[in-house]
């Protein structure tokens, strides 16, 4: 048995023994956000269990981006249910906490934090789920353990493929033949760009590359300009940018 299908087995496990936990048994819901490690999830979810009820939150995502997830989604069977709450007024409001210029990734990492604990626990919340099945992995995240209980949230939370490197998560992707998302093409085998971003962390990752915030100014413009708008009133810069085109 090769060490990915090891890794298989030992996810379709943790599906298995997290099944066992939830006697509850109640609107079962996979967390799709149309990245690499999400699809996977949901693949071995369904195949697994048979759970295709799926949640997927799309604020500061690209029309490009959420265009391909839903497609992507369909094809793999899911029957998701997405949603847009993030307004612009809340994210302009952690932006002016750390001033015009991100500096750090740690920004984006809040905006982002802001998409999945606002509208995830409230959509679990709404629909009384009792299982929540996440594509997080240790490499990107700090996972305590595959399965266990979160102070606050009903739901249990599972994480079947905690353990599995990016290159398994190609390998997995490439042997199901499964369709990932364009904003990864030509970069499958580049660790550091080989995932799903939301918008502004794009926007930032164009700053920090190049110290030219117009960069990142024009990437944010031409893909969610209500939410530039929202920033203009917080932060000069936004404003003589935008006062400029």
């Amino acid at each position: 048995m090769t060490p990915l299908e090891h890794k298989i087995e030992s996810a379709k496990k943790i599906l298995l023994d997290a099944n066992e936990i939830d006697k509850v048994n109640n609107n079962r819901c996979i967390l799709y956000s149309g990245g690499k490690d999400s699809i996977v999830m949901a693949h071995l979810t369904i195949e697994t269990l048979g759970i295709k009820k799926a949640f997927c939150e799309y604020s500061l995502m690209s029309p490009i981006d959420v265009a391909d997830i839903k497609r992507i989604g369909q094809n793999l069977g899911l029957d998701v249910s997405y949603n847009c709450q993030i307004k612009p007024k809340d994210m302009a409001s952690l932006w002016n906490d750390y001033g015009a210029v991100p500096r750090t990734a740690m920004p984006s990492h809040r905006f982002d934090a802001l998409r999945h604990w606002v509208s995830i626990p409230n959509y679990v919340k709404s629909v009384g789920s009792s299982m929540m099945v996440f594509g997080r992995r240790n490499q990107e995240n700090k996972i305590p353990k595959p399965i266990y209980y979160k102070k606050g949230t009903p739901a249990l939370q599972v994480m079947p493929i905690w353990n599995w490197t990016t290159d398994e998560i190609w390998q997995y992707l490439k042997m199901h033949n499964l369709e990932y998302p364009s904003c990864y093409k030509g970069v499958e085998n580049d660790p550091k760009k080989a995932r799903m971003y939301i918008v502004l962390m794009k926007a930032q990752m164009l700053f920090m590359e190049s110290n030219d915030i117009t960069k990142a100014y024009d990437y944010w413009h031409s893909h969610l300009p209500e939410y530039l708008e929202e920033v203009r009133k917080v932060d000069i810069n936004v404003d003589r940018y935008l006062a400029s085109l």
